[in-house]
Formats: C-alpha cells, structure tokens, sequence
C-alpha cells in the first residue's frame, strides 16, 4: 500500500510526538552501514544511529543516539486514522464463563479464586455418564469465582467458574 503524497507521520521518541511529512522524511540521506548501523545526513549535519531492538508489528524501534537510547514508535496515516475514529483505544478486559456442558458431579476443582491460567490449563474435573471430563481454560485468564465444590452435582449449562481475560 502506498502513502499518499503528502503523508504525514506520527513519531514519538520517548514523551515526545512529532509530525513529519513524506517530504521531510524524503529530504533525509540514510545509508546502512552494518545491520545495527544506519548513517543519516540530515540537514547537512552527520548522525551515527546505532539500531538496539526493531518490532515491525508494533512499528517501534529501540535506538541510540550519540549515547542517548531512545524508543520510537512510528504511526502511518492510516494508524492515526484508526486511532481517531476509536479503534487504537485499548480494549476492554472480558469475563469468561466456564458452564457445564452436561448433568454431572464435580470431581475436582484444580483452581482458586486469584488464580492465573493460561489457555488450555485444565481447571476442573466433571464425571459424567461415568466418563471424567476435564475442563480448561479457553485464554489466558485469572479466576474470578469458583461457583462450586468438589462432590457437588450440576446441571447442564450451570455456571461453575467465572474468569476475568489476563
């Protein structure tokens, strides 16, 4: 995808955000001198950038300069875009519902409340139609509630524990 013409930029280095046009960023000479080296002439004056860390998806660059590090993240138009028409806020956490899927008689409950899980962590044991069903966690999470105690029968669709997204 190409940038329009007069693309301008959104660039943070550390507290602080600038705007920079495609035009400003077109009149800066950038020469690779090693894969963590880039040599920038920028105004007439001579700059050494040594590259410390890149995350492409989060469009960030960790890099220091005459001896001071610096993080830079990058926003394009269209992220600046997104973010005005709401979509850069940080979403909301979810509450996850743990139901039993069937009749049946807890077992054992591997879980309390404050607990962190990660996804696929098994948290409670169902015996049903003389079958033990191992319930796990679907994300990454911390538990909420535990709705239910080891030996108790349930019903289909009961709540038995109630998850709070990590």
């Amino acid at each position: 995808m190409t940038q329009p013409e007069n693309a301008t930029y959104k660039v943070k280095v550390n507290a602080h955000t600038f705007s920079v046009s495609q035009e400003q960023i077109d009149a800066i000479d950038a020469r690779m001198i090693q894969e963590d080296q880039v040599h920038l002439l920028v105004d007439g004056k001579s700059v050494l950038v040594h590259i410390i860390d890149v995350d492409h998806s989060g469009k960030k660059i960790t890099l220091s300069l005459e001896g001071e590090t610096m993080q830079v993240k990058i926003a394009g138009h269209l992220d600046v875009l997104l973010r005005e028409m709401g979509f850069g806020r940080k979403k909301t956490k979810h509450t996850f519902e743990l139901r039993a899927p069937m009749p049946g008689l807890v077992q054992k409950i591997m879980v309390k409340e404050g607990d962190t899980c990660v996804a696929g962590q098994s948290v409670l044991i169902l015996e049903a139609m003389k079958m033990e069903n191992s319930m796990s966690v679907i994300a990454d999470c911390v538990i909420k509630s535990v709705k239910v105690r080891s030996g108790e029968p349930v019903e289909k669709g009961q709540l038995l524990i109630e998850m709070n997204e990590s």
